[in-house]
Order: structure tokens, then C-alpha cells, then sequence
């Protein structure tokens, strides 16, 4: 099973940097164009999954999470999705603003007061670095930010 488990990551390695030789020539340099994220990919895939191959058989098994922590898992992916769905509706700002306040009240577990600072925070940094630093037009919705 362990075999069958490396493999398929590993072709999917040898896969993706295949694509990125493939566009290599399209690129104005060996660090720079389309080709460096899928080459970086696949190299990395190739490594782990021989690293997983050549690990050490244990025999515990991993399960998923029960009780409060898989409702915690859960509830994230809900949020997530939500974050999703609302971001067009009620622009970028406050959807990040909601998402990240419960995501580090539901993560971290962290006091609301924390919580709503951090999302704050949070917020600001990430419009700076998109909308102003980056030029990346994101949702406006409603408030027209």
C-alpha cells in the first residue's frame, strides 16, 4: 500500500515538471515565467513522495477528527465557503473582516476582544497589500470601497 501511495503523487510530480520544461521557452529566464511553479511542484511531489516511500512503515492508522474538533473543522469549511459566497455581495473588506474574526475565534480560541483586533489587522494589511500595493481590483459589493 505504501508503494501505491508514493506512486501516484510521484507521476504526478514527473507530470507537472514535464509541463514546466515543456514551457520553458516561453520564459525569459530560468526563475522567471509560467514555467517555475509547476517545475517547483513537481520537483517537490517527487521528493516527498520518495521521502514517504523510503519512510518507516507505522502502524497506527490517522483518523478524522470527532467531537468538538471535527465540528470545528466543520464550521471552517463553512465559514470558508461563506467567505466565498459573500465576498461579491458584500465586497472584500467586510467579508475579510467577518471570515478572519471567526476563523481566529474558532482556530485559536482566542477571547472576542483579541479576535476582533486581529481580524482588524488582518484586514488592513491584506487591503494594503492587494488593492494598494498589488493594483488588484477585489469585490467592492455594497460599500463601494
Amino acid at each position: 500500500r505504501r508503494l501505491l501511495e508514493s506512486i501516484l503523487p510521484f507521476l504526478l510530480g514527473l507530470l507537472s515538471f514535464i509541463e514546466a520544461v515543456r514551457l520553458y521557452p516561453y520564459g525569459n529566464g530560468l526563475l522567471t515565467g509560467d514555467h517555475v511553479f509547476p517545475g517547483i511542484i513537481g520537483i517537490l511531489l517527487m521528493v516527498c513522495s520518495l521521502i514517504l516511500l523510503k519512510g518507516e512503515k507505522k502502524a497506527n492508522e490517522s483518523r478524522f477528527p470527532t467531537g468538538r474538533t471535527g465540528m470545528r473543522m466543520v464550521f471552517v469549511l463553512f465559514v470558508l465557503l461563506l467567505f466565498c459566497l459573500l465576498a461579491a455581495w458584500i465586497g472584500y473588506i467586510l467579508s475579510t473582516f467577518l471570515t478572519s474574526l471567526f476563523l481566529f475565534k474558532i482556530i485559536g480560541d482566542y477571547r472576542i476582544i483579541f479576535s476582533f483586533g486581529m481580524a482588524f489587522a488582518l484586514t488592513i494589511v491584506l487591503y494594503f497589500l492587494f488593492v494598494v500595493l498589488l493594483k488588484i481590483p477585489l469585490p467592492t459589493g455594497f460599500f463601494f470601497i
